[in-house]
């Protein structure tokens, strides 16, 4: 399987996760007699159906770090790429908080950005951003104490700064990165490692493994299309789930 296809296949399984989030988790929330409490749950259809999305969901991402640690690999311009991931990250908040932080009402009251809570682009970028520093690190044919106290710093703000933003995944999610990052030869393991450290986060995180299956497949190559896809699919498809999030009322 081309790196493209598997891109395609994260896509799709990214947006069954949130139209079950952005549709299903605000019809849900509409009818408490049929969601109740945490402690409480009537496991309704609907509710199963939320769930069972969630859980597909939780695919997406280690695969959206490999292919993310394969495009490091053999990117020739690894500031650009960086560059790219934040300027989309910026592109797709208001499109993201719409629909994972902003209600209908709010949006009625024009309200259409919070800064509580991030996109995965963030998340992406910096994880990127923690790599490029490792990895260079790892080239310094002699490293003292002190070159080793200017990366761990380095490595620290950076986890700072995600820490501060509260992007999608979180600190677990760039860790979860350079998880994946030291076993960059080895796509089952490097994903394996990802998703381990994303169970740090949610015991919801355990149906990712099976991203190790889809990764497996992976034949090295990158396959058609354009890498502009993705960056554009995401923006718009949290746009399109908003829009019918509207018309139905919700």
């Amino acid at each position: 399987m081309s790196g493209n296809k598997l891109k395609w296949i994260a896509m799709l399984i990214m947006m069954i996760d949130h139209i079950g989030y952005g549709l299903l988790g605000p019809i849900i929330s509409a009818h408490p007699e049929s969601y109740g409490t945490v402690d409480n749950l009537r496991l309704t259809p609907l509710v199963i159906v939320y769930y069972a999305m969630r859980l597909v969901g939780r695919i997406a991402f280690p695969i959206f770090i490999f292919l993310l640690i394969q495009g490091f690999l053999y990117s020739h311009d690894r500031i650009q790429y960086f560059a790219r991931l934040l300027l989309f990250a910026v592109i797709s908040e208001i499109p993201f908080d719409l629909v994972f932080s902003i209600s209908t009402k709010q949006l009625n009251k024009g309200k259409i950005i919070e800064f509580a809570y991030q996109n995965v682009f963030f998340t992406l970028a910096f994880g990127l951003l923690l790599i490029t520093i490792i990895d260079v690190f790892r080239k310094i044919p002699q490293k003292g104490s002190a070159s080793y106290v200017v990366v761990g710093t380095l490595c620290i703000i950076i986890l700072l700064v995600v820490y501060g933003l509260q992007p999608d995944y979180g600190v677990i999610g760039a860790l979860a990165i350079v998880a994946a990052y030291c076993f960059k030869n080895d796509p089952k393991k490097m994903t394996a490692a990802s998703v381990t450290v994303l169970l740090l986060s949610s015991q919801m995180e355990i149906t990712a493994y099976l991203a190790i299956v889809l990764v497996g497949q992976y034949n090295g190559s990158r396959g058609k299309g354009n890498k502009w896809v993705f960056y554009l699919f995401y923006p718009i498809h949290l746009l399109m789930i908003v829009g019918i999030r509207i018309l139905i009322g919700y």
